[in-house]
C-alpha cells in the first residue's frame, strides 16, 4: 500500500490511500521519487523560514530524525519540540508555525488528486480517500469526494480516530450511496502527539476482500 499527499483545486492537501498496488510499477516508482524530492524541497523551505524567525538552523537535525525516510512536517515538528519551540507536536502544526499562515508554512507542489487516483489504478491498486473529516469540515469535503468518485475512487476511510459519530454517519452514507468500499485506519505515525495506536481501527475480512477485488479489476484492465 501507499499514501499520497495530493491537492484538490482551492482545497489544499488531500490524502489518498492506494491498496494492492504493484510496488515495482514504473509509474509508481517514478511518482515515489518525485514525492521524495518534493518533500525534501519543502522541508528545506520550511527550515529556512523557521530559521528566519528563530535563528535556529534545524535542517540537519530534521534529516537525522527522518533517518532516510521521506522527510515531512512531523520530522520538523519533533525537532521543534526538541528545541523547546513548542510544547507538543500538535502545537507545531498550529497556525503559528507549520499550519496555514504560520511562520514555517509551505504549500506542497500541486500534484492533483485525480493524478493520484490514476497513478494508483495504473499500478493495479484501489484508491481510497483517507480520513476525509480530519483536517476540514465534512460539508467542505463532500464535493471533493464526489469529484473523486467521478474520477474512479474505490473507497473512503470511514472509521478513523479523528472522525466523530456525525462524520462516521455522513461518510458511511456517502459510501453506500456511491458504491464505495468503507475502510478504516488507525493512522499511526509512530511517536506523535497521539502516541501509538496501531490496530485502533479494524475492518472485517469481507471488507478486505472487497477492497482487493477492486484492485484486481484495475489490474485486469491494465493487462
Amino acid at each position: 500500500g501507499i499514501e499520497l499527499s495530493c491537492r484538490a483545486p482551492e482545497h489544499g492537501t488531500i490524502h489518498l490511500l492506494g491498496y494492492g498496488v504493484d510496488r515495482r510499477h514504473p509509474g509508481l516508482l517514478e511518482l515515489e521519487q518525485w514525492h521524495r524530492g518534493e518533500r525534501l524541497r519543502r522541508a528545506r523551505s520550511i527550515c529556512e523560514q523557521l530559521q528566519a524567525h528563530t535563528g535556529l538552523d534545524l535542517l540537519d537535525e530534521v534529516l537525522e530524525v527522518a533517518a532516510g525516510a521521506p522527510v515531512g512536517r512531523p520530522h520538523v515538528a519533533r525537532v521543534m519540540l526538541r528545541h523547546g519551540l513548542v510544547a507538543d507536536i500538535e502545537e507545531a502544526f498550529g497556525s503559528r508555525w507549520l499550519g496555514v499562515g504560520g511562520a514555517g508554512h509551505v504549500w506542497p507542489a500541486p500534484y492533483r488528486l485525480q493524478q493520484g487516483i490514476d497513478a494508483i489504478h495504473a499500478a493495479g491498486g484501489a484508491a481510497v480517500l483517507a480520513h476525509p473529516s480530519r483536517w476540514r469540515a465534512t460539508a467542505e469535503m463532500l464535493p471533493i469526494a464526489l469529484d473523486a468518485v467521478r474520477g474512479g475512487l474505490d473507497g473512503v476511510e470511514v472509521d478513523h480516530p479523528h472522525h466523530d459519530s456525525d462524520a462516521l454517519e455522513a461518510w458511511a452514507g456517502f459510501a453506500e450511496q456511491h458504491g464505495l468500499v468503507q475502510t478504516a485506519g488507525s493512522d499511526d505515525h509512530g511517536d506523535d502527539a497521539h502516541g501509538p495506536r496501531i490496530g485502533a481501527r479494524t475492518v472485517s475480512e469481507s471488507t478486505v476482500s472487497a477492497l482487493l477485488d477492486r484492485a484486481r479489476r484495475w489490474r485486469s484492465r491494465g493487462a
